[in-house]
């Protein structure tokens, strides 16, 4: 089973999961009127599956994701903690009657979603991702992208609909947009507002002593109070922020660009990177070219994601920037040129190349990537920032390896040898210089080969993942068919199996 190789994938979600759902989804009846999307559902936890569903499967027109969670799940307990997949993005409302997806999905304490594809829809797009995000669940996109296409041609006719249909969604989808974000805004502020109610009357029932040097009425606690006063004060700020959004919210027109950019800007300031990303998409809908939406987007982009290490290499969907003046990849390089931190630097600079960033700009990523220096080892920086995704057919992907393999060129004078002999993951680092092309000649005589393959028999013998590198090499012109490298990871296997 091929597992996918993160240290977020604590559930053991592994590529024959996705493949198994995107076959399930080709299940899914087509009810008249049509076109409707094919998907399906499937609960991961430790590996095994919990359960699993397609659209359509129990109940006509019933979603995948409540046939998975409340039809064939109800009640089990394993569910908590586990990991779901979905071919499509949650939805986020349904008819009066009916609860959304990310509703069933936040009730019940699911760790993380991985999504196959975002949903067309205006009104949804982007927004079940961003609200199961600011519920604390983790999101990750399918990691194989020949997956990702097979479900795109899959629902080809429901995606062309949604296009046809583009003009009249928008103008109702801006006032959901407002109508949702006052209502999310009250229940936080209705949320906060108990929990202080509550903190206080914690502290009011707190048993109390006397002083000899105060009177009755200033008695001391007898347990200390000073954690329960802070997380007041904390929610209080947070009650202020709401309200201020709230009180923008309120008297905002849902068409006003400048409106939504500076609701952003308010709930980005106090760290409500959800809700300020709807903000931020919604505007940039009403006015795709406006530079202020589109770097406000990214800012909360970089703000859900700047503590994981993966980000942005593991973000699978790519796209071509369609927007005027191909703003969006301009935004991303804004943000790049001007970040005072070296390593975060570069991971936005990747952003603005899997956006679509024009040669200019790569230029001048490259000039401001060469000024700083965020990793040191050779070795380590290739396969941190440039083979994490595993796949060299995502767009942009080859720009992103240009970029990349220059500054590794420049900053270390093509020390390949070096890095190949004294590098702590040899494997990675040929890997990454075969699929840029940047292999230099001198690795190709036999006496380095069987210098380097020697100490990579060696590694293997000490690895406690010997897939992994097996995994690397079996994708090299070097070591695809070599013997020694596949018998030395079996017999590690034997090893560690004892």
């Amino acid at each position: 089973m091929t597992e996918i190789q993160t240290d977020e994938n604590q559930n053991k979600v592994s590529y024959e999961h996705f493949k198994a759902v995107v076959e399930l989804a080709k299940e899914c009846p087509q009810d008249k009127p049509g076109p409707f999307p094919r998907v399906a559902a499937m609960i991961v936890k430790d590996g095994d599956i919990v359960s699993q569903a397609y659209r359509g499967q129990v109940g006509r027109g019933n979603h995948a994701e409540y046939i998975a969670l409340e039809r064939k799940a109800k009640g089990d307990d394993r569910v908590a903690g586990a990991d779901l997949i979905t071919t499509l993005e949650p939805c986020t409302h349904r008819s009066h009657d009916k609860r959304p997806c990310v509703s069933w999905v936040k009730s019940r304490g699911i760790r993380k979603v991985w999504i196959g594809t975002l949903d067309p829809n205006p009104r949804i797009a982007g927004k079940g991702e961003l609200i199961l995000q600011d519920s604390g669940i983790e999101i990750g996109r399918f990691p194989f992208d020949s997956l990702t296409r097979e479900l795109r041609e899959m629902n080809k006719d429901f995606f062309d609909e949604i296009k046809k249909k583009q003009p009249q969604l928008m103008k109702e989808e801006q006032k959901e947009e407002k109508r949702l974000m006052i209502d999310t805004l009250r229940e936080q502020i209705k949320l906060k507002q108990e929990r202080i109610n509550s903190l206080f009357e914690v502290m009011m029932m707190m048993p109390r002593k006397e002083s000899p040097f105060t009177t009755i009425t200033d008695s001391i606690p007898v347990i200390d109070l000073t954690g329960v006063e802070t997380e007041a004060r904390i929610l209080g700020v947070e009650i202020d922020m709401l309200t201020k959004a709230l009180s923008h919210a309120l008297v905002l027109d849902e068409n006003d660009v400048l409106g939504w950019n500076r609701l952003g800007e308010i709930l980005l300031d106090g760290k409500k990177f959800g809700l300020s990303g709807h903000a931020y998409l919604t505007a940039t809908k009403i006015d795709s070219s406006s530079m202020d939406a589109w770097v406000g987007k990214a800012r909360t982009e970089i703000s859900l994601n700047h503590t994981w290490d993966q980000w942005p290499m593991i973000r699978r969907e790519q796209y071509d920037d369609d927007t005027p003046q191909k703003v969006k990849s301009r935004a991303w390089t804004k943000l790049a040129l001007g970040h005072p931190e070296a390593s975060m630097k570069l991971r936005i600079a990747i952003r603005a190349v899997q956006e679509g960033a024009k040669t200019q700009e790569i230029k001048e990523l490259i000039i401001t990537l060469n000024e700083t220096n965020p990793v040191n080892d050779p070795s380590s920086w290739m396969p941190r920032w440039l083979v994490l995704g595993r796949s060299w057919e995502i767009w942009g992907e080859r720009d992103m390896a240009s970029l990349c393999h220059s500054r590794y060129q420049i900053k270390h004078h093509l020390s390949q040898i070096k890095a190949l002999e004294e590098g702590s993951a040899p494997w990675i680092t040929l890997y990454s210089l075969e699929k840029t092309g940047g292999l230099h000649p001198n690795t190709q005589n036999a006496t380095f080969k069987q210098k380097l393959k020697k100490r990579l028999l060696e590694m293997i013998a000490e690895s406690d993942n010997p897939d992994e590198i097996g995994w690397y090499l079996n994708q090299t012109k070097m070591f695809s068919t070599d013997k020694d490298i596949e018998n030395a990871i079996v017999e590690k296997h034997k090893i560690l199996d004892e």
